[in-house]
């Protein structure tokens, strides 16, 4: 069986770098035509640029989904650029704050709230007029293994990809019947630019070297998985593609872990 997205128009937000990058590597491989979107427009472009199959016209499009209109910018320059819009995954993400939960205050969560959740909402209401021209539309929530087993650290961040899991399925169950598939997908530990950060402030908040720290981090997360790596993000990227296709016909509303075989609920 081979993954074929020939002919299809994918939208994926924060896909400049990180696992939104893979997925779109991915996605591109198989054939889609590819939008991506970021805030920064410089290393946007030279992602874009990287994608194979250039001769689909993908696109890079610089924006801010939390600003007034940006998602629906967003989905309009697609299909501008594309003529369709078939797949959207919302993979946008950040935690700018780290802490426990008598750390965090009003402001930090409405930040998470935003960047976490409703940015993924906003994208949504954004493309559901396109997705429901499209033949076989797909929506793909990228949310994370600590919606399911969160830790004592960034609740913030923990609380808000529960509820992208659960918005994922509310999505799912309304709009069956009009064909459009919803999933979820929730990483486990990958190596990112945001894991980067977190373990630079760990580094900071606890006063040590940060090449200790890295190598502290991933020693405690490899004695998790019984994979015994820390993934990477082309280990989401595939699976992406597979819940785009005709292969996952009949799959939606539900979460898939790639976590190295780290989550430990059944």
């Amino acid at each position: 069986m081979e993954v074929s997205l020939d002919g299809r128009a994918a939208l994926i937000t924060g896909g400049s770098r990180g696992i939104g990058k893979a997925i779109a590597e991915s996605l591109a491989a198989c054939g889609a035509c590819v939008a991506i979107t970021g805030r920064d427009e410089n290393t946007l472009k030279a992602s874009c640029a990287g994608l194979l199959n250039n001769s689909n016209g993908h696109i890079a499009i610089p924006v801010d989904l939390r600003e007034a209109g940006g998602p629906e910018r967003a989905a309009a320059k697609t299909v501008e650029h594309l003529g369709r819009l078939d797949i959207l995954v919302c993979n946008a993400e950040s935690a700018s704050t780290y802490g426990a939960f008598e750390e965090l205050g009003p402001d930090d969560w409405r930040e998470s709230f935003e960047l976490n959740l409703m940015h993924a909402v906003n994208a949504v209401t954004a493309a559901l007029p396109h997705l429901l021209e499209s033949p076989f539309p797909r929506v793909i929530f990228i949310s994370s293994l600590s919606a399911l087993e969160p830790g004592s650290y960034n609740p913030h961040y923990t609380v808000m990809k529960a509820a992208v899991l659960n918005l994922a399925k509310v999505l799912a169950n309304s709009y069956a019947r009009q064909g459009i598939l919803v999933n979820s997908i929730y990483p486990g530990s990958v190596m990112t630019v945001g894991m980067e950060d977190f373990v630079n402030h760990l580094a900071v908040e606890g006063g040590s070297p940060v090449p200790a720290a890295h190598s502290d981090f991933e020693a405690r997360e490899v004695a998790k998985i019984p994979l015994a790596r820390i993934g990477m993000p082309d280990d989401v990227g595939p699976l992406a593609a597979f819940l785009a296709s005709d292969l996952a016909g009949w799959i939606t509303g539900a979460s898939f872990a790639v976590d190295g075989g780290k989550s430990s609920h059944v």
